[in-house]
């Protein structure tokens, strides 16, 4: 067996000085490399079999650039290219015009002079490499008699493992750092480790790769030496040295390499398990997510069994996430990504424990028994080299969900064991002596409970070894303890609530409620009672902005009630259009409702089988005024997916709704609407994976959120709760992909009756719940447009507010008001003193304040406001000593006394007199210092009662006094007690208190310019009233805005400070010990 490859024109262009290379010749030809059947001694078809799978690789990934560096991900060998650099560069494979071999070619206009040509040139090498000796495993296990669905389980991997490893070294060589020959015999032996196929290493791969790879390496060295002459053309003589040795210790690697693979049991692949279950699987319960797996490693490893585990989920904390739980599934639903991945994943074993929500759920659970055995039977016919560790339930401890358990469990024993007894691939363990003592709730295990199970699945699978099920793997030691004896009747296992239309079961309780969650319920806002649930549309029939209620028929036919606002929330009500849609066309579960050609309005499709999609356009429907609709014929062709799997949303925020097919966990292949299949239409642009999918299809929903226009992708749970991430653009080419949101909504007890709708003309979708006679409760969305609120707390000097108290603000008794809009940026200054040294004040007059930190004597000092640390900011510079102090810091305040924009250096006596130094620009280069303006105020009596605060929005602070029940008597700043001054102007009582004065604060919570009325609690919660001219003559009082900020946990940390130069005043907390800051911009609606 001779492996050759020849190349036509130059592929090592670069491979050196792609720059030099490339100046000094050009390339006049395409970038050609073959690779010939008779090179590999294999029947010239085999190769040409491999090409349209090559050409299918490069369409799939939109390029023969981005293919290659799949290619060397799968690989899983460390190449040291950075394929970060590239671009997808096009490229073609096809096969040679002698029909004999495949030809790779890279266009002339393609190549540039950038130096990542060197990796991809060795990539092309190795992409060659991987495919052809891929064929030449086919062409000899085919020949031993292994099995037709065998082969491409052991062949495929060893093409990945031989791209990455030919690729690194050829990359090596071309550098000057190969090593000696050991390692380059380690960096081949460590590539075909890496295959991870688990039994099929020693029962396949094994006996073939002794006869057939180290040769097929030497090859490798041969054909690079003969390619000497040629890289030295090119090259130079550096480069040509390189491929000399290179070949040289390929060719004598042979007894290297063969010595290696005499003992293969010291390369053996870590045993591939699959965990198979629902939420008990996934891991809920345990504090750290990984459920019995991480102990299952753990154990299997003491008796001599490494563990790979696989899956399509993943879960914990553990570095081995991966898994198949699913939580709140049943036997049935389990089954489905059972059959997709056992044949693709090839597990060695399965760890199976299922039916656990069959039985909480009472789904039919005299049957559970069947519906178990079909699902081993799958998974056993899928992988027949692997087997399947089948256990009981564990116990709940709930009385009428665990004797349908016992009766359950009863037949797993009865019927699996029988499955045992005559040699079937399972091994069936119990967990009946798991125990339930601290458990978080009646069905999930604690961490304990996991070991427990660990321990028994542990048995299980050295059972199965001992039984030779895993032909060349041994296990040692003894069998594990698993916590008491195993006694029969008792088991349980997954997660509480209703399954019903494939939701999610969300644990709220694993999450901290995000504070961009803001629902205003305003109750029954449709009465129904005119159709069951099943039969309600809502879309937006007449392009107004709102959706409508509509009832579709048994034909198909539709009625409308137009949305004039709805029965809540001062609304108009429902205005009964009629039929607008007379049907007659299909089945009403094949109609959806999307707006198809971005007018606004929705029109009204045929979804068939196979994803092909028809439609009629909304012309104003069939009613007084309107033009019907327009068939518009077949505008999606489908043939991608079968009809349960199509959802239609805007992912683009351009206005028209676009083409989603759905998988079994919820990822999202995105087909952009350019026009659709009609006459001047643009067909739909293939988008590829835009979202990995975050729940089961079942659960995933599509709303627009925060009203851009795009939709987002929401998991909703069983509860109705609602778990988001925000559209940025999603994961297709030039997207932001999409931000986490986390749990936005808690739900409100059945997320089977959850719809989303805008119900109210702004622009973003309301949740809404409709009961089984179609009556709608709604709860208007008001939930941020851009992050997430406030949520933790903040220190601050008092401001002279008299005392240093706060309350718990009791939240329970408010709803939070919708203006709240608080965006958390996260760490916006990294401290620099203790927070009480901290002062927040605008040194430089530029609208926003800066970080200061003021000495026991009064020296200050500056770091300015550059943007901060966070939200795009551009940080903090250091001014340094700005200012030499007075002597006493305690008695230093900040305040603009004189309208410029600036803050100036006040002094305040114990009976409230205020010396004052004007900001000049402070003591630093280009600033002028600090003028003296002396006594500005003779005081009222009690400095500690004294506030300033800007209360007529003049620019100028103005002088407070602050009872002890938060009542509030204003000085006027009319220039102060000062040469040219007019004094202060007294305004009285201008607010009654609403409080505790140690809880009051000041700020502009609305950006108008005038500070407004705040009560500040513990936790860091804000009650608000709005300054409208306060109680004064002419004045209109204090607007309640009620609960604005929930709090972030310790309000004795909370600061105010405009931080974004818009006007208002924004959430910042500060650490005590380090004064860092985090920051929560304000975004509440002026």
């Amino acid at each position: 067996m001779a492996l050759v490859l020849s190349l036509v024109v130059a592929v090592f262009v670069g491979l050196i000085s792609p720059a030099a290379a490339a100046d000094d010749r050009g390339l006049s030809e395409d970038l050609v490399l073959t690779l010939n059947a008779s090179d590999l001694g294999v029947d010239p078809a085999g190769l040409r079999d491999i090409v349209p799978e090559m050409q299918a690789d490069i369409r799939e990934h939109r390029g023969l650039g981005n293919a290659l560096k799949q290619a060397l991900a799968d690989s899983n060998v460390n190449t040291t290219v950075n394929t970060s650099e590239w671009p997808n560069f096009q490229g073609t494979v096809d096969v040679t015009s002698d029909g004999a071999g495949l030809a790779i070619t890279v266009p002339k206009g393609e190549i540039t002079t950038a130096g990542f040509w060197t990796g991809v040139a060795a990539s092309l090498i190795g992409y060659a490499a991987g495919y052809g000796l891929r064929v030449l495993c086919i062409a000899g296990l085919t020949s031993t008699g292994v099995g037709a669905a065998t082969i491409p389980l052991v062949c495929t991997p060893l093409q990945g493992a031989v791209t990455g490893i030919v690729t690194a070294i050829v990359n090596h060589g071309f550098a000057g750092d190969l090593g000696s020959r050991e390692s380059i015999r380690d960096i081949i032996i460590g590539g075909l480790i890496g295959m991870s196929i688990g039994a099929l290493w020693e029962k396949y791969f094994s006996p073939w790769a002794k006869t057939h790879v180290a040769r097929a390496f030497k090859d490798v060295g041969t054909w690079i030496r003969s390619r000497v002459p040629w890289v030295d053309s090119w090259l130079g003589r550096g480069a040509a040295d390189g491929a000399d040795h290179l070949g040289q210790e390929l060719e004598e690697l042979e007894n290297l390499l063969n010595e290696a693979m005499r003992d293969w049991g010291g390369l053996r692949t870590p045993v591939r398990v699959m965990p198979l279950g629902d939420s008990i699987t996934y891991g809920i319960g345990d504090p750290d997510g990984n459920g019995y797996r991480d102990h299952l490693a753990t154990s299997l490893n003491r008796r001599s069994v490494t563990v790979d585990f696989v899956g399509s989920q993943t879960s914990g904390s553990m570095a081995d996430r991966e898994n198949n739980g699913y939580p709140g599934w049943t036997i049935d639903q389990i089954a489905g990504p059972a059959g997709r991945d056992v044949p693709t994943m090839r597990p060695d074993v399965v760890t199976l424990m299922a039916g656990t929500n069959d039985m909480i759920h009472n789904v039919d659970p005299g049957n559970a028994i069947n519906r178990l055995q079909r699902l081993i039977d799958g998974v056993l016919a899928a992988n027949p080299d692997g087997f399947v560790v089948v256990a009981t339930l564990t116990p709940c401890t709930d009385a009428a969900v665990q004797a349908r358990m016992d009766s359950y469990n009863a037949q797993v024993r009865e019927q699996v064991g029988a499955r045992v007894a005559r040699g079937d691939r399972i091994v069936l363990v119990e967990m009946a002596g798991v125990s339930t003592q601290g458990w978080p709730d009646f069905v999930h295990p604690n961490d304990a409970a996991y070991q427990q199970m660990a321990a028994v699945f542990s048995n299980g699978v050295a059972d199965g070894i001992k039984r030779g099920l895993l032909p060349g793997v041994t296990v040692t030691g003894s069998a594990e303890e698993t916590g008491g004896t195993v006694a029969p009747g008792s088991g349980s296992g997954g997660t509480a609530g209703p399954v019903s239309g494939g939701l999610a079961t969300i644990n709220t309780g694993d999450y901290t409620l995000n504070d961009v969650a803001r629902w205003l319920g305003t109750g029954v806002h449709a009465l129904g009672g005119l159709a069951p649930a099943a039969d309600i549309r809502l879309m937006d029939f007449d392009g107004d902005g709102d959706d409508d209620y509509g009832i579709l028929g048994p034909a198909g036919e539709l009625n409308v009630w137009r949305n004039d606002g709805g029965d809540t929330n001062g609304g108009k009500g429902w205005v009964n259009l009629g039929k607008v849609a007379l049907g007659n066309l299909t089945d009403p579960a094949n109609v959806r409702f999307l707006d198809f050609d971005g007018d606004g309005d929705d029109d009204y499709g045929i979804l068939g089988p196979a994803g092909e999609l028809n439609v009629w356009r909304n012309d104003g429907g069939d009613v007084a005024g309107g033009h019907g609709w327009t068939n518009l014929g077949k505008v999606a062709k489908g043939g991608l997916s079968t009809r349960d799997n199509i959802r239609f949303m805007d992912a683009d925020g351009d206005g028209d709704d676009d083409y989603v097919i759905l998988g079994p966990n919820g990822e999202m292949d995105l087909w952009r609407n350019d026009g659709g299949d009609v006459a001047g239409g643009n067909g739909w642009r293939d988008m590829g994976r835009d979202a990995k999918g975050a729940g089961p299809r079942g659960a995933i929903r599509f709303m627009d959120l925060d009203g851009d226009g795009d939709d987002d992708y929401i998991v909703l749970g069983t509860q109705g709760a609602l778990l988001a991430w925000r559209n940025n653009g999603g994961d297709r080419a030039g997207g932001g992909g999409w931000a986490s949101l986390g749990l936005i909504a808690a739900g409100t007890g059945d997320g089977s009756q959850v719809r989303f709708m805008d119900a109210d003309l702004d622009g973003d979708d309301d949740y809404v719940t409709l009961d089984a006679n179609g009556r709608m409760r709604l709860w208007a969305n008001r939930v941020i447009d851009t992050g997430p609120g406030v949520e933790s707390g903040g220190t601050g000097q008092n401001q002279g507010l008299g005392g240093t108290g706060l309350a718990l603000i009791d939240t329970s008794k408010y709803t939070l008001n919708d203006i709240s809009r608080w965006f958390g940026t996260g760490v916006h200054a990294q401290g620099a003193a203790a927070a009480a040294s901290v002062r927040l004040m605008d040194f430089d007059g530029d609208g926003d304040e800066d970080y200061a930190i003021l000495g026991s004597a009064g020296q200050l000092d500056i770091w300015r406001n550059d943007g901060g640390d966070s939200n795009g900011g551009n940080g903090w510079t250091n001014l340094g000593r700005v200012a030499a102090g007075t002597g006493d810091g305690s008695k230093v305040r900040f305040m603009d006394f004189d309208g410029d924009g600036d803050d100036d250096y006040v002094v305040l006596g114990s009976a409230g007199q205020m010396d004052v130094w004007r900001n000049d620009g402070g003591d630093i280069p280009g600033g002028h210092g600090w003028t003296s303006l002396g006594r500005v105020a003779a005081g009222t009596g009690d400095g500690s009662k004294v506030t300033f605060l800007d209360f007529d929005k003049d620019g100028k602070d103005d002088y407070g006094v602050l009872g002890s029940a938060g009542e509030l008597d204003v000085w006027r700043n009319d220039g102060g007690d000062i040469s040219g001054g007019h004094g202060w102007t007294s305004l009285g009582r201008v607010a009654a208190g609403a409080g505790d004065g140690s809880q009051v604060r000041f700020m502009d919570i609305d950006g108008d310019g005038d500070d407004d009325y705040i009560i500040l609690g513990t936790q860091g919660a804000m009650l608000a009233w709005r300054n409208d001219g306060g109680d004064t003559n002419g004045g209109n009082g204090w607007k309640s805005l009620g609960l604005v900020a929930a709090g972030t946990g310790d309000g004795s940390k909370v600061r105010f400070m405009d931080v974004d130069k818009d006007g208002d005043d924004d959430y910042v907390t500060l650490e005590p010990t380090s004064g860092q800051m985090r920051l929560w911009v304000n975004r509440i609606a002026h």
